[in-house]
C-alpha cells in the first residue's frame, strides 16, 4: 500500500489506545512538551489550547490507508486490534483487511 504524506513538518508519535481516549507514549520530546503544559498554567482552557496546538504537530498512521492522522484529529480507533482510522467510512475496510502471516526464518534460504 502506498504511504500518503499530506502534512509536512510533522513528526510521528507513539500512542497507546484505550477505550474513549489515547495515551501519548513518546517520543520523549513530545512527552516533555505535553507534561510542561500543565506546569505553565492552571487555566484548563489555556491548557487545552496549548495541548491542541502541540498535538496538531504530531501524527499517527492510519492502519488501513497508511495516511497520516494528526493527533488533534484522531477520533476513531479499535482498542482490541490496536488500529487507528482516518475516518469512520474506512472502518468497514478493517473487517476485509487481512494481516500478512508472519513466518519464522527466511523463505529464501536453502533447506539442507
Amino acid at each position: 500500500m502506498e504511504v500518503k504524506y499530506q502534512y509536512t513538518g510533522m513528526k510521528q508519535a507513539l500512542i497507546k489506545l484505550c477505550p474513549g481516549r489515547f495515551q501519548i507514549l513518546g517520543p520523549p520530546d513530545l512527552l516533555s512538551t505535553v507534561s510542561r503544559i500543565t506546569s505553565m498554567t492552571d487555566d484548563p482552557k489555556i491548557q487545552h489550547e496549548l495541548y491542541t496546538k502541540v498535538v496538531s504537530q504530531w501524527f499517527v498512521i492510519c492502519s488501513i490507508t497508511n495516511e497520516q492522522i494528526p493527533l488533534s484529529e484522531l477520533k476513531y480507533w479499535d482498542v482490541e486490534k490496536n488500529y487507528v482510522y482516518k475516518s469512520p467510512e474506512i472502518i468497514p475496510l478493517h473487517e476485509q483487511y487481512q494481516e500478512p502471516s508472519v513466518q519464522c526464518g527466511d523463505k529464501n534460504k536453502n533447506k539442507n
